[in-house]
């Protein structure tokens, strides 16, 4: 596979938080918790592991500044080969979604050969960056599952004469219902990306070999980060009775696929975290409504995605605090706010979805104002 952003493209191990590249605030679906490393069972041969960001929660987001992946080398003394990339939704493939795998499909990233996670013949894990250059490449538009976002690694089933998977080689670190992990604990009865009830949908498994791909099993969300060059604003949910940690399930609050399916039955606080490029103690306006429009450019850095003919506008304003964000990969953005949580939601419990886009003020921004990427909640 070949794409003429290959060659261009800046990369970094990142170990500590010693990296810091160019403003940038990340995107994420996974509750904080991880099962372990895997290859999605097919390990031995060349297999690709993707996170799905779907376009209802990118929405506003102009263009990739740079993404993230948590890779694990099971014997960290032998050189590695991997390619990272961000692939589009599959035309023509099924009405719910799926990866484009051909080499149409490539939307970016970078190819690593002879990558060393140490020198101990131990496994160890390092998250693995990918930096574009300039603007970086546009997001395809066109709404779900046609704007869809599949980011992730593509790995050789051996590199060189290194051992096969589990012995040797590559896996992803993900999350799943697994063994006593609960894995990511949503609303059992969301109908998720795939169209059916209990299974979100996000995390894929690709057979490069054979050229087709699936879900992962146990409803997987791989730990991959995307950073687009815009703000991103997350649903999280926060319920300190259901995500009680390691090793049966999510932090508390949880930032995961619970955010987008909560729970508010079982007494889920539902809330929203912005990452903004902006500096701290910026003004932060709120707007939401049942549906999105159609992502327009109106002259400010973002795009908008609510409908102002419609949307509704909370009075009440939020000002933006100093980044506090620590590990695992190295954040950039400038501030955060943390809006919500907010408990007693019992009465959403079937009202479906509501829609969130934040507009943060600031003066070198294009415009002076920041759109944040759209938050879809479903209750």
């Amino acid at each position: 596979m070949r794409n003429s952003r290959f060659a261009a493209l800046l990369f970094t191990i990142v170990i500590t938080s010693s990296v810091c590249p160019a403003q940038n605030a990340e995107m994420q679906h996974r509750d904080g918790t991880t099962t372990g490393g895997s290859r999605g069972g097919i390990n031995t041969s060349p297999v690709g592991l993707f996170q799905r960001f779907p376009a209802d929660q990118t929405c506003g987001a102009a263009t990739i500044h740079s993404f993230n992946i948590l890779l694990q080398d099971q014997n960290a003394s032998t050189l590695e080969n991997v390619t990272l990339v961000i692939r589009r939704n599959l035309a023509g493939g099924p009405a719910t979604g799926s990866p484009d795998i051909g080499a149409t499909g490539v939307i970016g990233g970078t190819i690593f050969n002879g990558l060393s996670f140490g020198a101990s013949p131990v496994p160890a894990a390092a998250f693995v960056q990918v930096i574009f250059p300039g603007a970086g490449p546009p997001l395809p538009g066109g709404g779900v599952p046609a704007g869809d976002l599949y980011v992730g690694a593509e790995l050789p089933a051996t590199t060189g004469g290194n051992a096969n998977f589990p012995f040797d080689g590559l896996s992803a670190i993900m999350n799943a219902t697994a063994g006593v992990d609960l894995g990511e604990q949503y609303r059992a009865n969301f109908v998720g990306y795939t169209g059916l009830a209990g299974v979100m949908g996000l995390g894929w498994v690709a057979d490069l070999t054979n050229g087709f791909s699936l879900l992962g099993a146990g409803d997987r969300s791989w730990v991959i980060g995307l950073r687009p060059a815009q703000d991103v604003l997350q649903p999280f949910v926060a319920n300190a009775a259901v995500f009680v940690g390691n090793p049966t399930s999510g932090l508390n609050p949880n930032f995961g696929y619970a955010g987008i399916a909560p729970d508010v039955l079982r007494g889920d606080a539902v809330g929203f975290r912005l990452r903004s490029n902006a500096p701290a103690g910026s003004l932060v306006v709120l707007g939401f409504d049942v549906a999105a429009g159609p992502p327009s450019f109106v002259g400010v850095d973002g795009l908008l995605c609510l409908n102002l003919g419609t949307a509704t506008l909370l009075p009440n304003t939020f000002n933006t605090f100093l980044n506090g964000t620590q590990l695992p990969v190295p954040p950039s953005h400038l501030s955060e706010l943390l809006i919500g949580p907010f408990p007693g939601l019992g009465s959403f419990n079937g009202f479906g979805d509501i829609v969130v886009q934040v507009g943060t003020l600031d003066s070198t921004a294009a415009g002076g104002i920041r759109l944040s990427t759209m938050a879809r909640v479903n209750f």
